[in-house]
């Protein structure tokens, strides 16, 4: 059995431990797939009930959070270990999971003010208000707290410590993210700059795992980022624009500095925001390494973690 204090992110000692690390991938995939399938069959009456895409986003999103999370914790159990090595232990987590949120938010705000003052932004006029403002911010917080939970579990939880047991974490965080990425690409109003971007989003999330030893940050990232899109700024998120935005923002330049119908995740502005995401993973470790000064060399929130 592998050691319970062992680096979860560290390339197993030989080829059949990697071989066997490689399979507990796939079974997590199969665990995953097979009930989120079979729940869309059972339901599928229930879900051309939907009308709107709003509402079935949050249904399928539901789905497959609870599916990637069952998985999960069927595949920790079957290994023996916790289910929180997997992303969801770590002490302290309701800080970084705020903290994710607030950054999140915080950088669209900020590419979005720079875009305004090159010219080629607008934040437009309010257009929701009273109940119906109550309604869809509760609404879409709901969603993207979802689509945090569902995308981060499937992506950057057990398959990425797995995987990197596999064939060590950098190339895990590459496979992973470019299936991630690619997968934009069946959004409608999704192309290709998009689906890079996707693709480093999630190399960049990946490493807030490894660097904070869970993924609440990645959470709330996730989350704030997608929220701060899609209803208080009203921009598209990966080309899709949502009913009962916040603002009606205007985009007048070119595609490559907006992001055009993608959303600002396509334009070239999104490489800051990349950045300070990794610098504020960097530096939350540096602090937890300070804090857990009387834990064990390179431990942080109880995970070990890559010097």
């Amino acid at each position: 059995m592998d050691h319970p204090n062992e680096n979860p992110f560290m390339l197993a000692e030989n080829g059949r431990m990697r071989a066997m690390a490689l399979f507990r991938v796939l079974c997590f995939a199969v665990l995953l797939a097979a009930p989120f399938l079979a729940a869309v069959l059972v339901l599928r009456h229930t879900l051309a009930t939907l009308h709107s895409f709003e509402n079935l986003a949050l249904a399928g999103e539901m789905i497959a959070a609870l599916c990637a999370l069952f998985a999960t914790v069927v595949m920790a159990r079957a290994k023996g270990k916790k289910f929180g090595m997997f992303g969801f232990g770590a002490r302290g987590w309701p800080r970084n999971f705020l903290l994710g949120i607030v950054v999140g938010i915080a950088l669209l705000a900020a590419q979005l003010l720079a875009m305004s003052a090159l010219g080629v932004f607008s934040f437009g006029t309010v257009t929701a208000s009273g109940t119906s403002l109550l309604y869809y911010g509760l609404f879409y917080a709901l969603l993207f707290l979802t689509v945090g939970v569902a995308e981060e579990t499937m992506w950057r939880g057990y398959a990425l410590v797995e995987a990197s047991r596999a064939i060590s974490f950098w190339p895990a965080a590459l496979v992973l993210s470019a299936i991630f990425g690619a997968l934009h690409l069946l959004n409608g109003g999704e192309n290709h700059a998009g689906a890079l971007v996707a693709f480093l989003f999630g190399i960049v999330l990946a490493f807030s795992f490894q660097q904070t030893g869970s993924l609440w940050l990645a959470l709330g990232l996730h989350s704030g980022w997608d929220y701060a899109e899609s209803f208080l700024f009203g921009v598209p998120d990966s080309g899709v624009v949502l009913t009962g935005r916040l603002l009606h923002p205007v985009v007048h330049g070119p595609a490559w500095l907006t992001g055009g119908g993608v959303g600002p995740e396509g334009s070239v502005l999104v490489a800051a925001p990349l950045l300070a995401i990794m610098l504020l993973s960097r530096l939350l470790r540096r602090r937890s390494n300070g804090a857990a000064a009387s834990s064990p060399p390179s431990e942080v929130y109880g995970v070990k973690i890559l010097r």
